[in-house]
């Protein structure tokens, strides 16, 4: 059995000097190796993944901005940086990429209890070494008060390391937990609005959105009816199985705004925190998917009564200049020079 340690590397010939980069790493995109292994093949080839997040990517003050492609069962990574670019301007191999995440995800209390185990175990061993034979209960391997304090403190750690936690205190035999306050963003799309006037002799005409400002409430209401009781306190964060998604957004509760003398869609989004860009994009990832192949799907066949006619509301549609967009980037504020 050959116990030697293999690594995948890319080398370089005759070089005088290795001279690394800091590199940033946004945003960890575990794949799978089929999936890892084809990116690897088609490295300049247009994909999703650096397509979806390039305005991540950078270079600024001499360091990188990046992304780590990784594959979750070799272990092995892709760090890019694409320049905004949809391909892989610039990338590194990286080996055992997953074990570098993993061992900066690991807590000090962590790695403490892994070397309080071993020393337990040589005590134990190292105690009779003329035995062939050597038995240990649990409770004398591990009859110190110490490995009891390091549990606990793994256990604040790992609440603390929870994205919806603020703080997290251990004292008198209790760990108590305080959630972070809950934070509002609102992401703002077009609408689109078909029409039925009941004529038998012409079809479903759509018309512009502003048109409708005035039935507002009737369409809110319509939306609110579209989800389940148990559902409305979350909406579309309900059927997330994103626990990276779920973790920092409370709710996502879609409905309908007047602004600018036109009707708009809105997702208000509750998070624990502020949202970092690179959770931003994951999320509006799975809400587009959700507005067009979910719940927008289904709510979209819904007749909303509006006087004489019926009205079909998407907040979603397959033009080039749809968009899911914080409000500060739809409606940008103007500075006003004051002028005598």
């Amino acid at each position: 059995m050959n116990n030697k340690l293999t690594v995948n590397a890319v080398f370089m010939g005759k070089e005088p000097r290795h001279e690394p980069k800091e590199c940033i790493v946004e945003k960890s995109i575990p794949v799978s190796h089929s999936e890892f292994e084809e990116i690897n093949s088609n490295l300049l080839e247009r994909n999703y993944y650096i397509e979806q997040f390039k305005e991540l990517m950078c270079c600024s003050d001499d360091k990188y901005h990046c992304i780590l492609i990784y594959d979750r069962d070799g272990g092995d990574g892709l760090l890019v940086e694409s320049e905004g670019f949809n391909y892989a301007r610039y990338s590194q191999y990286i080996p055992h990429a997953k074990d570098i995440i993993e061992a900066h995800e690991q807590t000090t209390a962590m790695s403490e209890l892994k070397n309080h185990i071993g020393r337990c175990v040589d005590e134990w061993l190292d105690s009779g070494t003329s035995q062939k034979d050597m038995c240990i209960s649990e409770t004398e391997l591990f009859n110190d008060d110490s490995i009891k304090c390091i549990l606990s403190r793994c256990v604040s750690e790992a609440v603390q390391k929870r994205p919806d936690i603020a703080s997290c205190t251990i004292g008198n035999g209790y760990i108590e937990a305080e959630r972070k306050e809950l934070t509002t963003t609102k992401l703002y799309c077009p609408l689109q609005i078909i029409v039925d006037d009941h004529n038998e002799d012409a079809d479903l005409y759509e018309l512009p959105s502003a048109c409708y400002i005035d039935h507002k409430n009737k369409i809110n209401e319509k939306i609110k009816k579209s989800f389940d009781y148990d559902e409305r306190e979350r909406g579309l964060v309900t059927w997330c199985d994103d626990k990276n998604i779920t973790q920092k957004i409370y709710s996502a509760i879609p409905y309908v705004e007047a602004k600018n003398g036109d009707l708009f869609g809105v997702v208000e989004l509750k998070s624990y925190g502020e949202i970092d860009p690179a959770d931003l994009i994951s999320v509006s990832e799975y809400l587009q998917g959700q507005l067009a192949d979910g719940w927008g799907e289904g709510f979209e066949q819904h007749e909303i009564k509006a006087g004489d006619v019926d009205l079909y509301v998407s907040f979603w549609n397959s033009g080039d200049e749809y968009f899911l967009k914080p409000e500060s980037d739809v409606f940008p504020q103007q500075d006003f020079e004051m002028r005598m």
